[in-house]
């Protein structure tokens, strides 16, 4: 078993499975940050650049981040097929301060590119 670890961000490394380490490295510096303080640095990159990669959640209710915490609920979707095997899913979706976003993404457990809604956003 591997020693809990002190992240970069001040707080120790979060809970966490066999799979994953406890932590976020940014790409850029190596810094280490926990799952909480990787949601916020994810927040606060959707909000500067109005977007954000993130993932639909294994039921297609919510959107997480690669860890598993929650961005935001996904208020209505609807699937576009593009021919065999390749459907979309588009879908609309509110963080909790009532922000609302748009996105993209294959279904349930997969990956997704959201997007900031343009115009009043609460």
């Amino acid at each position: 078993m591997k020693e809990i670890t002190l992240c970069d961000c001040g707080h120790m490394e979060s809970k966490h499975s066999e799979f994953t380490r406890g932590f976020g490295t940014d790409p850029e510096t190596g810094k280490t940050y926990c799952y909480d303080c990787c949601l916020a640095r994810d927040i606060t990159y959707l909000r500067e650049h109005g977007n954000l990669s993130a993932y639909i959640s294994s039921d297609g209710k919510n959107i997480t981040t690669w860890s598993g915490e929650h961005i935001a609920t996904i208020t209505g979707h609807h699937i576009v097929n593009f021919g065999f095997c390749r459907n979309q899913w588009s879908f609309n979706a509110v963080m909790q301060d009532g922000t609302k976003l748009s996105g993209r993404g294959p279904g349930e457990g997969m990956f997704c590119r959201l997007k900031l809604n343009k115009g009043k956003t609460k």
